[in-house]
């Protein structure tokens, strides 16, 4: 049996890649992402965009990037 602690570490991982680039035409961008191995890791959110056209997700810190 799982602690929750592992557990918890568990869904993190689901989606903790470094950077993710982002078609334009699938904004908005989301986290955890659909394709995720468990996608239900963390409450879903819909990222605002910085200048640079980037973002990050406060929960797991994975990094998104629109590209074209």
């Amino acid at each position: 049996m799982q602690t929750r602690s592992e557990q918890n570490q568990q869904l993190i991982k689901c989606c903790n890649q470094s950077l993710i680039e982002w078609q334009r035409a699938d904004l908005p961008v989301r986290c955890p992402t659909p394709d995720m191995e468990i996608w239900a890791g963390h409450p879903r959110v819909y990222l605002e965009l910085d200048d640079n056209d980037q973002a990050r997700c406060p929960y797991c810190g994975t990094r998104f990037k629109v590209v074209d």
